[in-house]
């Protein structure tokens, strides 16, 4: 075995490698005893069929397939060895040529990070403030939720909710066929089709009507996007909106421990609060690990991305298999959604968590972040507590091995980003230990 060629960029080695022939014909002579032993040819004993014979029964290149299986694991093995490679992960191999035999090894190598000084990096998080605008919108929202439909006379306005018979088409395709749906008449609305709920308005109860509208270019069934539906719609009943009063008893009937208006706005204000603080938490972290990863240097093979972007895809069809009620749908819906436009729609943040896991790695080794068996043990009861019956059954789960060492890194993560949001906001200086070291 010998190495042809040798070239590393962008944290990946390429190894071109040529095998000896005495070493190719001996693995050959192996493969072919091997199979000799469990191969019968008629005309010849188990065992006893000559080698011209065997390989011209297993056809081109047969044995020669069966000698490389060990023999290139075997050789990249050795070549990694003698040009002192560490390999991040498992090579992607390509024979190149048979006579002799040689083949490429891609190989991932270990990235390389050098973080900047997160020290020198000062910002504040946006300061959190709730109007009451805000508080009057969700109270509206929330009157919108309690309101009550009294049927009427008249014809029909945006806000009203009709009983409806509705089928529409387009060509011979039948986009929506429904007999005595309720349906909110709302000028937002884009179901069956964008207009819709307008062609509605000014109908009255048992009147018919039919028009046509244009589908969405986004339509979830790409070949009939932007085509003309043909729509027939006859209202059965038509029932005004009547929103509630805010009163106390309206206050009272959203929680238990709501007396009057004033509690309501109160604990509304104070939701909106923590839900704001949540979102203002998150992108401040956001903020800060970016601004790390830009005065950082940072080298990592192209695979790390792929890795993750591959996880990100699973998760994605997961959750769409688990939306939709029959394999046939989630089927169309997969059609709809190419693989190359996933890769497309995921790679950038798949980097971005790429790049943000390497510097916070290397920030909790220089800030010596470490997570003790009780922390783990926390954290896994607070992850357990919803799971009812089976609490018993998910904390064994999880306190195997494999799933520690994940909980492990992640708490490690969050007591790194805790430690980099307090540099940042000027909460923490640098310790006297790194003081040295520099």
């Amino acid at each position: 075995m010998k190495v042809l060629n040798k070239t590393i960029e962008k944290r990946e080695a390429l190894l071109t490698i040529e095998l000896d022939p005495a070493e190719v014909e001996e693995s050959l002579q192996k493969s072919y005893e091997k199979i000799n032993r469990r191969v019968e040819i008629p005309g010849f004993r188990k065992g006893k069929t000559p080698r011209p014979i065997l390989e011209q029964h297993l056809g081109k290149d047969g044995l020669l397939e069966d000698a490389l299986k060990n023999l290139i694991p075997n050789a990249y093995k050795n070549a990694i060895k003698e040009q002192q490679i560490e390999p991040l992960t498992e090579p992607a191999i390509k024979l190149n040529k048979k006579e002799p035999v040689t083949f490429e090894a891609k190989i991932p190598l270990p990235p390389i990070v050098k973080i900047g000084d997160y020290h020198k990096i000062k910002m504040k998080p946006e300061k959190v403030k709730i109007g009451e605008e805000e508080i009057k919108k969700i109270i509206d929202e929330l009157r919108q939720r309690n309101a009550t439909y009294n049927p009427i006379n008249r014809p029909i306005q945006i806000t009203d909710l009709v009983t409806i018979d509705i089928d529409g088409t387009v060509g011979t395709d039948t986009i929506i066929s429904k007999k005595a749906t309720d349906y909110r008449v709302i000028d937002s609305m884009t179901y069956p089709a964008p207009g819709f709920p307008e062609k509605l308005v000014n109908m009255r109860k048992d009147e018919e009507k039919k028009f046509n509208l244009k589908l969405p270019k986004n339509y979830h069934k790409k070949e009939l996007a932007g085509r003309e539906a043909n729509f027939h719609v006859r209202i059965i009943e038509v029932k005004e909106e009547k929103l509630p009063e805010v009163d106390d008893e309206f206050a009272k009937s959203l929680w238990p421990n709501i007396d009057n208006v004033d509690d309501l706005k109160k604990q509304l204000g104070e939701n909106l609060k923590n839900s704001k603080e949540g979102k203002v938490k998150a992108e401040f972290e956001d903020k800060v690990i970016e601004a790390l990863v830009e005065i950082s240097e940072l080298e990592y093979p192209a695979v790390m991305v792929d890795e993750e972007v591959k996880n990100m895809i699973a998760q994605y069809l997961q959750q769409l298999s688990m939306s939709v009620q029959t394999k046939s749908e989630y089927e169309q819906m997969l059609k709809n959604i190419p693989k190359e436009k996933l890769v497309t729609r995921y790679k950038p943040l798949a980097t971005k968590r790429v790049e943000s896991s390497l510097v916070l790695a290397k920030v909790a080794e220089a800030e010596k972040i470490e997570v003790n068996d009780n922390e783990i043990e926390t954290e896994i009861e607070s992850m357990i507590q919803d799971a009812g019956e089976r609490k018993d059954e998910q904390r064994q789960y999880l306190k195997s091995s494999q799933n520690r060492d994940y909980i492990k890194r992640l708490i490690t993560t969050r007591k790194t980003v805790h430690r980099l949001v307090d540099i940042a906001k000027g909460n923490r200086k640098k310790n006297t230990k790194q003081k040295e070291a520099k």
